[in-house]
């Protein structure tokens, strides 16, 4: 079968999307089907595009068996409404326009948000080509606009996108959600019912993640103390985490070294509110590759988010990776992913932007090293069991094999109907 994935980012570029699209597209490849990405030239979160993609409209390489189609995008930091919009509209254009030239005609297109309007230049392609579409949604757009209070609710642009969000559902010959509880979000919009919206979770490759990495190792050539633990967050700074949370809560844990990692929206806001914390360090944000170093020296990990009712809906993908590590966490999000870290016995939970009850787990856990490693154990088990990649990706390869063979019997169909009518 051959595949075509669109997507904005894709590594180098940084982010649970990224890692998420080249998971899932080397394992398919692996299992012999022609897989092919369209992406925008690397340049998230950061807006610098490297040295080597530079100057170019397009490229086109092999990446562990992935034929990875990047075109031209609007490069700009992780920052801002506007740019960001343009980012992504610049790839959407781009994409329909220039990108897809060359890509021989798939047998189903996958298309990813966020953002939105990648969703609907893999719709637009899609409609192009005559060829079915699948609509992978990662986040609840554009209810995630104006929870964040990136735009007011009852602004003119998102009722516009809210009837396009209805639009993309009706062209999709399938739906699928990163959460359950994005299923009844989808059937309300829609009209129909949760159960015709598949989930395929995020997950994690555990070949990745060696647990018995050197920590000691990887904290001195970081600059960082071996002597305390660390409770470190890694990921996105933006608008939607809540960082200054994890500022708070550093104050009053003194005796705990707080390690924030990464790039967006919020960093450099951030690197002033922490200027004067002896035991705060920042670091810049880590490829990929690198995230099993970064749980190999963490002995707590954070995982916050704000207290927005959307939150309540998500599981970040963050906790995976850190039990593949074999790495315990505290959670600050409430409703799906808490229930799932109490079902893992292999982290705390807090209520979210509450510092206080931050620390407190913070001590709590750097106070006690062996329930530490007995939550790292019970963390690794979990996903083992329950969001292994590999398994993920068989699952999800196995939808897009029915929406191209019921694609291909409607094709048959229609054939077999225009011959009759012409008498052949």
């Amino acid at each position: 079968m051959r595949i075509l994935f669109v997507s904005a980012h894709y590594p180098p570029d940084l982010g649970a999307c990224a890692t998420r699209v080249r998971e899932l597209c080397t394992s398919w490849a692996a299992e012999g089907h022609e897989v092919h990405v369209l992406c925008g030239l690397p340049n998230h979160p950061t807006g610098v595009i490297p040295p080597e993609y530079r100057g170019r409209l397009v490229k086109r390489e092999l990446i562990d068996g992935v034929h990875v189609h990047r075109t031209w995008i609007y490069a700009t930091p992780n920052s801002g409404t506007v740019r960001r919009s343009a980012a992504y509209g610049s790839f959407a254009a781009s994409a329909v326009l220039l990108g897809q030239r060359g890509i021989p005609d798939p047998d189903v297109l996958v298309a990813t948000s966020p953002q939105f309007l990648t969703a609907l230049a893999g719709a637009a392609i899609a409609r192009q080509r005559g060829v079915p579409l699948v609509s992978e949604i990662r986040d609840l757009w554009p209810a995630s606009v104006w929870e964040v209070g990136a735009m007011p609710r009852n602004h003119p642009v998102i009722k516009v996108l809210e009837q396009v969000e209805r639009w993309l559902y009706r062209e999709s010959e399938l739906v699928v959600v990163v959460s359950p509880s994005f299923q009844e979000a989808i059937a309300r919009a829609t009209g129909g019912r949760a159960v015709d919206v598949p989930v395929i979770t995020n997950g994690v490759s555990l070949d990745r993640f060696d647990p018995d990495l050197d920590a000691t190792a990887v904290k001195q050539r970081f600059g960082l103390p071996t002597d305390v633990p660390l409770a470190v967050y890694a990921g996105t700074h933006g608008l939607s985490h809540g960082l200054e949370t994890v500022l708070e809560a550093a104050k009053l844990a003194p005796e705990v070294h707080f390690v924030l990692v990464g790039e967006g929206a919020r960093k450099q806001a951030l690197v002033e509110l922490g200027r004067d914390l002896a035991n705060v360090t920042f670091l810049p944000g880590q490829p990929a590759q690198a995230m099993p170093e970064i749980y190999a020296m963490t002995d707590i990990a954070l995982v916050p988010l704000r207290d927005l009712p959307l939150f309540r809906t998500v599981i970040p993908s963050k906790m995976f990776e850190i039990w593949a590590m074999e790495t315990p966490l505290v959670l600050g999000v409430a409703g799906q992913a808490e229930d799932i870290v109490r079902a893992s016995g292999a982290g705390l939970v807090v209520p979210p932007e509450d510092a206080a009850a931050m620390a407190a787990a913070v001590r709590e856990l750097a106070a006690d090293p062996d329930r530490r490693r007995e939550m790292g154990r019970s963390g690794r088990d979990f996903v083992a069991s329950n969001y292994d990649r590999k398994v993920l990706a068989r699952r999800y390869l196995d939808l897009l094999q029915g929406v191209a063979r019921d694609a291909r019997g409607r094709a048959r169909g229609a054939l077999s109907r225009v011959r009759s009518a012409v008498g052949v």
